[in-house]
C-alpha cells in the first residue's frame, strides 16, 4: 500500500482537514498505475491526494478532462539567428501549431505494469488504445483550429505499423467531412519528425496522439531555439 497526504477540495488550506490514509495497490506494482487508482478513489471522496509532481500531473489530466494540449512553435523572422536550423531554411520565420491528444493512448492504456515471464526474465508492458470518441473529439478541435490559420491540417500517425493509429487515421477522414474547406494530409510520425526539421514550413496545423505528440511538440517549439520561447 501506499500512504497519500489528502485535503478537502473545498478547503484546501485547511490544515484540520488535512490528513493521512493508506490504500492498496490490489496487486499493481507500478507506481503510476497506483498513483492514478488513489486518485480516482479520493476524487470520489472530495478529497485530493497530494503526489510528487511528475506523479500528479497525468491523473490530473484525466480526472479535468484536459484532453486537447495546444503547442506552438513561433519564430518570427527577427528571430531566425535563435533556431537551431539554418538561417537559409528558415527565412521567414517558423509558425506551426502541434495539437496533442492529452488524456488516451499509451500513457493511460491498460494493462500496463512490469512482471516476471516464464524465462525468468523481467518484462515492462503497457497498452496504446484509443476509443472511436477520442479520436474525434480532438479531431474536431484540430480541424476547428486549422480553420482559424491557414486551413492546412497534417494527421501524424504510425498507421503502416500499429493498428491503433491506422484507426485514428480513418477516424479523422470522417471528421474532415464536416470541415470542407480545411485541407487535410497524413504523415508517418517518422517521416514527420524528419520533414519538421528539414523543412518546417510546410507545415502549419499538426494534430496526433499522446506520445507521438509528446515528442514532436517538442521539437517544433525547440525550432525557435527555446521551449519557452
Amino acid at each position: 500500500g501506499v500512504i497519500l497526504q489528502l485535503f478537502d477540495v473545498k478547503n484546501p488550506t485547511d490544515p484540520r482537514l488535512m490528513h493521512k490514509e493508506k490504500i492498496g495497490t490490489r496487486g499493481s506494482s507500478s507506481e503510476a498505475a497506483t498513483n492514478h487508482l488513489a486518485f480516482n478513489y479520493f476524487a470520489e471522496k472530495g478529497l485530493l491526494a497530494l503526489f510528487e509532481p511528475d506523479q500528479a500531473l497525468l491523473p490530473l489530466r484525466k480526472h479535468f478532462t484536459l484532453f486537447a494540449n495546444i503547442r506552438p512553435g513561433l519564430l518570427y523572422r527577427e528571430l531566425t539567428d535563435a533556431s537551431p536550423l539554418k538561417t537559409s531554411r528558415i527565412p521567414d520565420g517558423i509558425d506551426i501549431l502541434c495539437i496533442r491528444e492529452l488524456t488516451g493512448g499509451i500513457y493511460f492504456g491498460k494493462p500496463r505494469g512490469r512482471r516476471v515471464n516464464e524465462q525468468g526474465e523481467r518484462e515492462g508492458f503497457n497498452t496504446l488504445i484509443y476509443s472511436e470518441s477520442e479520436i474525434r473529439r480532438i479531431g474536431h478541435i484540430a480541424f476547428q483550429t486549422a480553420q482559424k490559420r491557414n486551413k492546412k491540417l497534417c494527421s501524424v500517425d504510425k498507421a503502416n505499423v500499429l493498428e491503433c493509429t491506422e484507426l485514428w487515421r480513418e477516424i479523422m477522414i470522417e471528421v474532415s467531412k464536416d470541415y470542407p474547406d480545411v485541407e487535410l494530409s497524413h504523415m508517418y510520425v517518422d517521416n514527420a519528425a524528419m520533414q519538421l526539421v528539414r523543412t518546417p514550413k510546410q507545415f502549419d496545423v499538426i494534430v496526433t496522439g499522446n506520445i507521438f505528440g509528446d515528442i514532436l511538440s517538442d521539437l517544433a517549439s525547440m525550432l525557435t531555439g527555446s521551449i519557452g520561447m
